[in-house]
């Protein structure tokens, strides 16, 4: 009845007088047999129309959940000071009400439950303080009250949840925002206006976690996993422990340990409370329980991809063990790959074991995958044996990287491993090369230095581990060699390079002669300084095809020309290539320009006649061709070619390349070679060879 008398009607059209309803309205007219029917229709349709407002307003201010949690709640205190503030924000709401709302014949309403505190669902922390729903009193009791703002925000969980329709309990929300005890309500304030975008990636992650666990799951280790020291003590656990000492630093220890000796103090960027719940996650997920009841491979490649992305994207979180989720489904996919109809499988028998993709030795890592190597052989797959040893060599590096991030001081045995003759790790060892780039800054400090390395303590361990590596392949070297020359090259800027070539000749020179002498150099100080050389010398292919006229070339031609070595002459070869490489040019149309230039060291590359260069470009320019690795398959098979029973040995060759990959890329370069020849001037063709790659061998090659 307030909300009748106080009101005016929201328009001219209804409920102005009775008698022009009664007589007009057609619902009215068609249900009534007497006018008293019709009169009774008329006060019905008027109180309904204002009721189902006021149960419109009620439910969109969330009365009717305030109000059941005001009646169910047993705190004297609490409920006197709710009744008082249920009442006055009802008589608030009430003067601000939408009548327009009663000529609707629907009327949405949010589908939001459980909530505490009466108050609209478009309110926001930054509202509240201009909000007429609640008087200044309540306000202040709000935001100073621990009890009383933990009401508050539990309804603004609960709306936001709503809002980003994110499937996850209100109150399990509430338990991994608010179970830090350091956490104040100024922070708590952050969440839903500086950190809303980040806290909704937060909890798709644990949504999308319920593709393989419960909710009750993951909430019981949140709520375990928070120690305060004192009064309690640490418990062994299968997760991460969350400790907090006398009330002021934090540490995160291990799944299994309790014991704080060597532990740092965690530093976390946000919550520590929210990255140890995230780790706990990871742990979950990859735990044998869990994986014994998935049902669908699928399932478990979707979910623990979103999963590692979305943490990958968060700003605030490291999460340590990230790397060992990855690693997991690197595992997960290599699985799917080679056994796409037993991969669940084989998944759950590896979980069985105590598999957990964390190993504490280098060498368990490549027994593992040997292992597993049998177990597919076992299962008798259909997948090619070149893509099923890719795969598994991918799958052991990935194992290393994670093995290695936290023994980030045995990167020696990876070397080692690397090195050996027997795998082919080093076909994706760049992950590896990054990150003892990153922790040992090699190629800041090559380029600051003018290629040479600091003394201390991390570059002799560095040249330790690679003295051991040190074989007569020196594949380690050579791609160190390789890639720090490349990450030198990327740092050079065009419009630069005759600046640098001036203002670093002097160290060229000395690296040059540091080299020639002869002298016995540590491994890393030769790969330091033969990686410097290089970029060098490629700044200067690129200043030679730019034809600059700095004065510092001129010098540079002066060094080359009069200095003849077997390793200057290896040096004026890297650099032909370079700029062959650089111009896009053959050798013949690179020596009609560098002819007339005024270029004497270059002159004995391209001095002879062209009938004469043709007859021994073989020895002086070569070809590419494997330097280390598969070296005796490629001399095997050029060993065949000249054999007189050659068609039958090279077609051995092709049916054995199918199942080799080693031979397989021997038999490239080996082509590759040889055709290359018929690129050269005044060379006949060799029809006999193209008759046997057409005809004899086409079907096999193919």
């Amino acid at each position: 009845m307030i909300l009748i008398q106080k009101l005016p009607s929201s328009d001219k059209t209804r409920f102005v007088d009775w008698r022009f309803d009664i007589l007009t309205n057609a619902i009215t007219i068609a249900s009534s047999r007497s006018f008293y029917d019709a009169f009774q229709v008329t006060i019905s349709m008027f109180y309904e129309a204002y009721l189902s407002l006021l149960l419109a307003h009620l439910e969109k201010y969330q009365f009717f959940d305030a109000y059941i949690f005001l009646a169910n709640n047993q705190d004297d205190n609490i409920q006197n000071n709710l009744s008082k503030l249920w009442i006055d924000s009802l008589k608030t709401s009430l003067e601000t009400i939408n009548v327009t709302l009663m000529n609707l014949d629907v009327i949405d309403i949010s589908f939001i439950f459980g909530l505490q505190l009466p108050y609209e669902y478009d309110s926001r922390l930054d509202q509240m303080h201009t909000s007429n729903i609640y008087n200044d009193k309540f306000l202040q009791i709000i935001f100073n009250d621990q009890i009383w703002f933990q009401l508050y925000f539990h309804d603004q969980i609960a709306m936001h949840l709503a809002e980003v329709k994110i499937q996850l309990s209100t109150d399990f929300v509430f338990d991994l925002l608010t179970n830090n005890p350091t956490r104040i309500i100024k922070q708590y304030k952050r969440l839903f206006l500086v950190e809303h975008i980040e806290l909704t990636e937060i909890l798709r992650l644990f949504e999308t976690s319920l593709q393989l666990i419960n909710e009750e799951q993951i909430r019981n280790i949140i709520k375990k996993q928070w120690v305060e020291i004192p009064p309690s003590m640490i418990q062994s656990s299968e997760f991460y422990t969350l400790v907090l000492v006398n009330s002021e630093q934090f540490y995160l220890l291990p799944p299994k340990t309790t014991t704080l000796k060597k532990q740092p103090i965690f530093e976390c960027k946000g919550d520590p409370m929210i990255e140890t719940s995230l780790m706990n996650l990871i742990e979950l997920i990859l735990s044998p329980s869990v994986i014994q009841q998935v049902k669908n491979i699928q399932q478990v490649t979707t979910t623990y991809s979103l999963i590692a992305q979305g943490i990958r994207d968060l700003d605030s979180y490291m999460v340590n063990n990230l790397e060992k989720l990855r690693s997991f489904l690197s595992f997960v996919r290599c699985l799917t790959t080679l056994l796409p109809h037993r991969a669940l499988e084989v998944l759950k028998d590896v979980s069985k074991s105590g598999f957990d993709a964390k190993f504490h030795l280098c060498s368990s890592i490549h027994y593992f995958i040997t292992q597993l190597q049998e177990r597919i052989k076992s299962e008798q797959s259909t997948v090619d044996e070149n893509i099923i040893h890719r795969a598994l060599v991918k799958l052991e590096l990935d194992f290393l990287k994670d093995w290695l991030a936290d023994n980030e001081d045995s990167y020696g045995e990876i070397l080692t491993l690397m090195n050996d003759e027997n795998n082919d790790l080093w076909f994706y060892s760049a992950k590896i090369f990054t990150i003892i780039d990153n922790k040992l800054e090699l190629t800041s400090t090559l380029k600051k230095n003018h290629g040479n390395l600091s003394s201390n303590d991390e570059y002799q361990h560095l040249n330790q581990s690679l003295e051991i590596s040190n074989t007569s392949t020196r594949k380690i070297q050579r791609l160190m060699v390789n890639r720090l020359h490349m990450h030198l090259m990327l740092s050079v800027q065009g419009n630069e390079i005759g600046q640098q070539l001036t203002d670093e000749y002097r160290y060229f020179i000395e690296n040059f002669r540091e080299i020639q002498s002869g002298n016995k150099l540590d491994v890393g100080q030769m790969i330091s300084l033969l990686a410097w050389l290089k970029y060098y010398a490629q700044m200067y292919a690129f200043a030679l095809n730019n034809d600059s006229r700095e004065d510092i070339l001129s010098d540079l031609n002066k060094f080359l020309t009069n200095t003849d070595t077997p390793f200057c002459s290896t040096l004026k070869l890297f650099i032909v290539k370079q700029i062959l490489q650089i111009c896009k040019l053959k050798l013949e149309d690179l020596r009609d320009i560098y002819v007339n230039r005024n270029l004497l060291w270059i002159k004995p590359f391209f001095q002879r006649s062209r009938d004469q260069q043709t007859t021994n470009v073989r020895q002086t320019i070569i070809p590419p061709m494997p330097l280390f690795q598969c070296r005796p398959q490629f001399l095997r098979i050029r060993q065949v070619f000249n054999n007189t029973d050659r068609n039958n040995q090279l077609r051995k060759i092709i049916q054995e390349c199918n199942h080799t990959q080693e031979l397989s890329y021997a038999f490239l370069c080996w082509f590759i070679e040889y055709y290359s020849r018929f690129t050269q001037p005044n060379t006949e063709i060799d029809a006999d060879f193209i008759r046997i790659i057409q005809h004899d061998f086409g079907q096999d090659l193919i």
